[in-house]
């Protein structure tokens, strides 16, 4: 844009000289001459402006590199060297093990076995639904119902699955009419023809599943859904979980060693007969 000015002036001073009488055959000697000055006038006047102009773009280009290069620093969050791993939950003794066993939600298994296993679970996870279909049924098979082990479940509700604290009041609930883990199966089997993912359910959808459960007295049951009164019990078995290691669901205790997540029964069965060998 500045150079388009320069050359607009010096076209617009050569007319005015030759307006003012300096014209024709006298004039046409320097035509040529005047010419090759202004040529020249010009060219170096676009050379110095187009320098100038990259220099000053250069400028402002290494500018917002800085800029940039320091924003990125910025968020970067430096490792301290003596930065150390955080330490594993230490194995809970017997002791620990038999005092989590007894504010269990549920519990089934020979009361003398072996091997003890405390699952920390959440009635909405889709994980946990994927180890009920899956380890937790051979789990029963083969340790449960032969006395080698005996299992808890402890209620480990997650706030984003605000299904979850419901249906563990209301599996509680049949308990109180000793029908706990057809209400656990019930719970589950309910969300399985709705697909692997979370599923959304309402308190009647829990009401419906737990209340075809054989031999349930369902206005007692109903009733006691509609009270939720296991609210104080649920929230301590959260806070148990996460006092001892589970951060997230399913997570697993077998005899005070930590195991999480929805593992296939291969790693249950590899804790498992060590605990029964040892």
């Amino acid at each position: 844009c500045k150079t388009n000015k320069v050359v607009f002036l010096v076209e617009e001073h050569v007319h005015a000289h030759y307006a003012h009488g300096n014209g024709g055959e006298s004039g046409d000697r320097y035509i040529l001459p005047v010419a090759v000055i202004l040529a020249a006038v010009i060219l170096s006047v676009t050379i110095f402006m187009t320098a100038s102009g990259v220099n000053t773009q250069l400028t402002e280009l290494n500018s917002a590199v800085a800029k940039l290069n320091s924003v990125q620093v910025g968020k970067a969050t430096p490792v301290p060297q003596d930065a150390k791993p955080e330490p594993t939950p230490s194995k809970l003794g017997p002791n620990e093990m038999q005092n989590l066993f007894s504010k269990a939600a549920g519990t089934k298994g020979d009361a003398g076995a072996k091997v003890t296993i405390l699952e920390f679970s959440d009635y909405q996870c889709p994980f946990c639904r994927r180890h009920y279909n899956t380890a937790y049924k051979q789990i029963d098979e083969q340790y449960v119902k032969t006395g080698k082990a005996k299992i808890a479940w402890l209620d480990f509700p997650l706030n984003f699955h605000p299904a979850a604290i419901p249906a563990a009041n209301a599996v509680r609930c049949a308990g109180e009419q000793g029908k706990y883990w057809e209400a656990h199966d019930a719970v589950f089997d309910g969300q399985n023809p709705k697909g692997q993912n979370t599923v959304e359910f309402s308190v009647d959808d829990i009401k419906g599943w737990i209340g075809a459960v054989a031999g349930i007295d369902k206005a007692k049951l109903n009733a006691c859904i509609d009270s939720s009164k296991y609210g104080a019990q649920i929230q301590e078995n959260f806070n148990l979980g996460a006092a001892n290691g589970i951060q997230g669901t399913p997570g697993f205790i077998i005899n005070g060693e930590l195991l999480s997540g929805a593992q296939p029964f291969e790693a249950f069965k590899q804790v498992i007969d060590k605990e029964l060998a040892a």
